[in-house]
Formats: C-alpha cells, sequence, structure tokens
C-alpha cells in the first residue's frame, strides 16, 4: 500500500485538491491553490540544486533528454505570463491581492527554475548495479554490450533481454563521454 501512495502521490494530492476545491469546504481555495504551486515549483527547484550537487560525483553520469530545451523554454514563458498578469492585477483588476502576490512569486520561481540547467536524467553506478531513475536496475555483470546512438542507450544482457533509455539528445561529444564513462565504471564493456 505504501509502495502505491509513493508511486502515485502526485496523482493523489492533486485529487485531494480537485475534491477540496469543488467541495467548497474552503473560502478562496484559489490562494491556497496557487500557494502549494509555489511550493511545488521551490522544491522543484531545491531538487535541481540537490541534483547538480550529485551529479558531481564520480559514479554519476548525466543524460540530456531531448524534450529539456522545450520544458526550460515552457517555464520561462509561463513564468513572465505569470509576472505580467500579477503586476497588471495589482494595477487594474479587483482580483484578491494574497492571489496576485503568491502569482507573482511562482512567476518568479518559474523563471529562476528555467534559468538553472536541466539535468534531465542521469545514470549512477552504484554498490556494482547500474540504476537510471526508478525504471532501470542492472547488475553490471549482466551487462554484455552497450549500444549508444543520438537517441537512445541500449544495455545489452548476457540473458539476451535488453533495456533502453530512449529520448535522449545525444552528439556526438556526449557519445564520446558516455563511452569513457562506461570504460571507467564497467570493466571489459563492448560498444556496437
Amino acid at each position: 500500500m505504501i509502495a502505491i501512495i509513493k508511486k502515485y502521490k502526485a496523482e493523489i494530492i492533486f485529487g485531494i485538491i480537485l475534491i477540496v476545491h469543488f467541495s467548497g469546504i474552503i473560502k478562496n481555495i484559489e490562494v491556497y491553490e496557487i500557494g502549494i504551486g509555489a511550493i511545488v515549483v521551490a522544491y522543484g527547484i531545491y531538487e535541481k540544486i540537490k541534483n547538480r550537487n550529485k551529479m558531481r560525483k564520480e559514479n554519476i553520469l548525466i543524460l540530456k533528454t531531448n524534450n529539456a530545451q522545450y520544458r526550460k523554454t515552457s517555464k520561462l514563458i509561463l513564468g513572465i505570463i505569470a509576472i505580467i498578469f500579477s503586476v497588471t492585477g495589482f494595477q487594474y483588476t479587483a482580483f484578491e491581492k494574497p492571489f496576485l502576490t503568491v502569482l507573482i512569486i511562482i512567476g518568479f520561481l518559474l523563471v529562476i527554475s528555467s534559468l538553472l540547467t536541466e539535468n534531465s536524467s542521469f545514470i549512477e553506478i552504484l554498490n556494482k548495479r547500474l540504476r537510471f531513475e526508478n525504471d532501470i536496475d542492472l547488475e553490471i555483470s549482466d551487462i554484455s554490450s552497450i549500444k549508444l546512438s543520438e537517441s537512445e542507450i541500449i544495455f545489452n544482457q548476457t540473458n539476451n533481454k535488453s533495456s533502453r533509455i530512449a529520448c535522449l539528445d545525444n552528439n556526438k561529444e556526449s557519445i564520446e563521454q558516455m563511452k569513457k564513462y562506461f570504460e571507467k565504471n564497467l570493466n571489459k564493456i563492448e560498444f556496437e
């Protein structure tokens, strides 16, 4: 039960917010909802900074996904729109001041988040295991070869299975960095 809650925590929180919103239990719920949004954006910034420090370790390989630039641009645009809407709202509309204050905070947080480098994903080698976020967890001794391309990494295993990391945005330089990383951390690995 706890594993299910951890896996679907965002959906559960969103569901609770919807129930509270439409039930009318709390007056001026919009201010609280946008406050929760500010907390979520601030937590995202905290996670980026934490991951930036974590990725300085030798056993971490940073992967750039092909939607990283889209996320960065969309956060910047949404942040600027929130700031402009808040500033004009203070001057020309009858919106509640707490709502506009929290909205302007979200705008600035989104702009800050967009300016931080987007380390989309990473591979970590720890305790003789290769881990990619929560999807892939392989014993290093089970990896027979690795195929690197501009859009994906394929880990071929000794039991004729394979694991794939797709939607990557690699160039020749990043592929060479990956080769060096795997050669250093995986003994006698073959590349296809």
